[in-house]
């Protein structure tokens, strides 16, 4: 069987997004996330470690 050999393949139905909107709205998500969480190391190492520590993690829920 090779790669343009369809017929084998079960079909399956995908989930779609509701609009552009929905999809931007959870890429900006995605990205803001990932960028919090690479951003924390430099941060620690930058701001005085667990001083700084003390201070983000009660204010990390007000993000």
């Amino acid at each position: 069987m090779g790669l343009s050999d369809k017929t084998s393949a079960p079909t399956e139905r995908r989930e779609l997004w509701s609009g552009k909107l929905a999809f931007i709205m959870a890429s900006a998500g995605s990205a803001i996330g990932l960028g919090n969480i690479w951003m924390f190391p430099w941060r620690m190492g930058t701001y005085g470690g667990s001083a700084f520590l003390l201070i983000y993690v009660p204010a990390y829920p007000l993000d």
